[in-house]
């Protein structure tokens, strides 16, 4: 994240533009939002959102971890496991 202080200064230089020069910035940056439409957050990020209010400080979320495996994998077994799983529906095993 980006401190207050540098957001506004971000924010400042951006307001500083022609009106050409930022138009020009929005297609560039594929910015396809009409003016003034508000976007609805998915539930997903409805909960980063209030836990980011909740405690501004609190930095667990986006704390990384691995796991270790040891032994055989038993890869057939892992694809069904996988379809089954929620996040199935939206991704798929690497040779699926």
């Amino acid at each position: 994240m980006i401190s207050a202080d540098r957001r506004q200064e971000l924010l400042g230089r951006l307001a500083a533009l022609p009106p050409e020069r930022r138009a020009a910035m929005r297609r560039s940056l594929g910015s396809s939002r009409p003016e003034g439409r508000v976007w609805p957050l998915s539930f997903g990020q409805e909960r980063l959102w209030f836990l980011s209010r909740f405690d501004p400080t609190d930095t667990s979320y986006h704390v990384p971890w691995t796991v270790r495996l040891r032994g055989p994998a038993d890869g057939e077994r892992w694809k069904r496991r996988w379809a089954a799983s929620s996040n199935g529906t939206r991704c798929c095993a690497p040779g699926s």
